[in-house]
């Protein structure tokens, strides 16, 4: 019953949508890829789909077909198998032509030999040549050749036995010679055609007859003691005899006499006669040497420092300045001081001499550094051509070319924050002041320098420098065996046997105090003998740089006070292997002598050239010195210059240290001498320091 109703709901429901329509066009038919819809409007069946887009990506051997079950393309085709190729040939397919492209030739057949196949090699691809010529011929007469016939592919004997030549009428035709391939032709002598021994017979070949050469030497010219007796047939030479008379004993004669052969008198004669007296300048030196038979003269003249404005004096024996310059600078790194021809001086560099000047100070109290602070001195302040030192008024200079400098400072020192490289320009003004204000680590470091007492026997003289922001307490000692002391200043604070100690009490900080004194051996110690000196600083407080508290060096009993003008190794000779790659103690010994001295004060200048086999030059720091100076070290070149405060007859000295090369090994020598400059007078070498590395004492 409920079916019922439903279907006639239905048939109501069709009729009300549908009644407009009526009768209903029947559906129309579609493809798989259509769809049929009933307008109401326009009362027809309305299409809608489109059929998928032909694919075009495919290759030239297939084609697209549309499958109406599966509503799709459908690909088919396939591509033509590659076909075979010979071994020198490759397939390859061509999508325009859709076809398989065959490239490659056989390669061409070789040109060969008559005696010579090819065939080709499919396996390797390449063509085989078989064939060997065939064997040449043997046994060949000599006047017969062989040549091989590419023609007829054999081998040509060709040759004829050759006729007998026409001879002269002394000669004859002899049998044919198969060695020599010629007939032999006898000849026969003529009478009369031997020569003298001196004389030449030859053979005509062309004209058929003899000839002969040749005539009789002549008569030699001989010495008065020689006579000529005749002509030898035999030896075909003149017979000369008589000999030159002896000659007499010449060994009890002077090295300039000789005896030399007269032929007018016929006999020696003795000539020579003695060297005359050499004159000499006053540098030189003759020596008669009896090998050479001369005065051998030694000693040259001292260079003249400016060539042009110095003239000669012999008195004196050295170069003096007719009118002394005036010169208010010196050579710099990169400077040169040329006189002109009016001896005035012109100092030169490549393009402007630019400088950076300045001046390094402590800031103790920590609010900046004024006139009341610390002038730091022996601070290295470096470029990158060369570095220099402050100086004891903490002043520096540094010389360059360049439009800017890169000026830092090496930090070798614990007490001390150093500050970081700077940049300087020299846009405006070849000049620059930069100036190290600089602070102070609380540390304790006190520093011992051992120096020479010059013009006293076993002299020394201790220098205690404190490196330190506070000031230091702390003792000296000094230990030698059997030994005393001659005197001291101060006076020790106490010794017991070879040991003595000297107490110092609040040195101030970055002061320094010294001690001098003399030593006397006694005991069983001999002259010349070799005695180990320690001097050893201790602060009261922990030293935070212990390297620099102690110095061990070598004393000779009884030495002599040292030269006015040497460079000494404060450990003396032997060093020991320990000391390899550590720090050793030099010192430049100087007098200023009146007889040199152009000027008073007068300015000493220093130069030494450190070796990089011996030592480590980065490590190179002065310790003390005499005077003010100004230090500059370029590369291994060491350069102290004490400007115009060395007074006439006055000594003075300058103190470094150095690290030795870990390079050296034992049995080494080391070796190092300082050239010493008194105004512009020439060169003075300084006693050079020696020392080899051995066992220590």
């Amino acid at each position: 019953m409920k079916n019922l109703f439903a279907v006639l709901l239905a048939l109501m429901l069709g009729f009300q949508v549908y009644g407009q329509c009526d009768p209903i066009p029947p559906e129309p038919p579609t493809e798989c890829y259509e769809e049929a819809t009933f307008n109401l409007v326009t009362c027809e069946w309305e299409i809608e789909g489109e059929m998928p887009p032909e694919p075009i990506d495919v290759e030239c051997y297939e084609s697209p077909v549309f499958d109406d079950i599966f509503c799709a393309w459908v690909i088919t085709g396939e591509q033509v198998p590659e076909p075979q190729v010979e071994c020198w040939e490759e397939a390859t397919f061509n999508d325009v032509l859709c076809a398989w492209e065959i490239f490659g030739d056989m390669p061409e057949e070789p040109i060969v030999e008559c005696y010579e196949t090819t065939q080709f090699n499919e396996v390797s691809c390449e063509w085989e040549v078989f064939g060997e010529q065939p064997p040449e011929p043997t046994g060949l007469e000599c006047y017969e050749i062989t040549t091989f016939n590419d023609v007829t592919c054999q081998w040509i004997v060709t040759g004829v036995f050759p006729s007998p030549p026409n001879v002269c009428p002394n000669e004859s035709i002899g049998v044919f010679n198969y060695v020599t391939c010629i007939y032999d032709i006898e000849e026969y002598s003529e009478e009369g055609l031997v020569g003298e021994c001196y004389q030449e017979v030859s053979f005509d070949e062309d004209n058929c007859i003899h000839t002969i050469v040749g005539s009789m030497p002549e008569e030699p010219t001989v010495a008065c003691y020689q006579e000529v007796t005749g002509f030898n047939e035999e030896t075909c030479d003149w017979e000369i005899v008589g000999e030159m008379p002896e000659m007499p004993d010449d060994s009890e004669l002077e090295c300039w006499q000789s005896y030399v052969f007269s032929n007018v008198i016929c006999d020696w004669n003795l000539t020579g006669n003695p060297p005359e007296e050499v004159t000499l300048f006053c540098y030189q030196t003759a020596v008669w040497s009896d090998s050479l038979c001369v005065y051998e003269i030694f000693g040259t003249e001292p260079e003249n420092p400016y060539p042009g404005c110095f003239v000669f004096n012999h008195f004196e024996c050295q170069w003096q300045p007719e009118d002394i310059p005036n010169i208010e600078e010196i050579e710099n790194c990169n400077q040169t001081i040329t006189i002109l021809e009016d001896c005035t001086w012109e100092i030169t560099g490549e393009g402007m001499c630019n400088i950076v000047q300045g001046r390094v100070k402590l800031d103790l109290d920590e609010n900046g550094c004024n006139k009341s602070d610390i002038n730091l001195s022996d601070l290295e302040i470096q470029n990158s051509f060369y570095s220099t030192f402050s100086s004891t008024s903490g002043q520096y200079v540094l010389h360059t070319d360049l439009d800017s400098m890169i000026i830092g400072m090496d930090p070798t020192r614990c007490d001390i924050i150093y500050p970081q490289d700077t940049v300087i320009y020299f846009d405006e003004s070849n000049v620059q002041t930069l100036d190290f204000c600089l602070t102070s680590i609380a540390i304790t470091d006190a520093c011992l320098v051992l120096c020479p007492l010059g013009g006293v026997p076993n002299g020394y003289f201790l220098s205690i420098r404190n490196f330190s922001g506070i000031p230091i307490s702390g003792e000296v000692t000094l230990q030698v065996e059997q030994s005393s002391l001659e005197f001291s200043t101060p006076p020790v604070t106490s010794m017991e046997e070879g040991l003595f100690t000297w107490r110092f009490q609040d040195l101030e900080a970055y002061g320094e105090t010294r001690i001098e004194f003399a030593i006397a051996f006694g005991g069983t110690l001999m002259i010349g003998d070799n005695v180990p000196l320690t001097a050893t600083v201790t602060p009261d407080q922990q030293d935070k740089n212990p390297g620099n508290n102690q110095i061990i060096k070598t004393a000779y009993v009884n030495s002599i006070a040292p030269s006015s003008s040497s460079t000494a190794l404060i450990e003396g000779s032997p060093l020991p292997t320990t000391s390899i790659g550590e720090f050793v103690n030099l010192v430049v010994l100087f007098e200023n002598e009146e007889n040199r001295s152009l000027t008073n004060p007068s300015t000493v200048i220093l130069r030494d050239t450190l070796s990089s086999e011996y030592f480590d030059i980065s490590t190179f720091e002065p310790t003390l010195y005499s005077h003010d100076c100004t230090i500059d070290l370029c590369g291994n070149e060491i350069s102290v210059e004490f400007d115009n405060n060395i007074d006439n007859g006055e000594s003075g000295f300058f103190a470094y240290r150095i690290r030795l090369s870990e390079d050296l090994v034992e049995g080494d020598t080391i070796s190092t001498q300082a050239s010493i400059y008194i105004d512009y007078n020439p060169a003075i070498l300084a006693d050079p320091a020696v020392a080899v590395i051995g066992n220590s004492i």
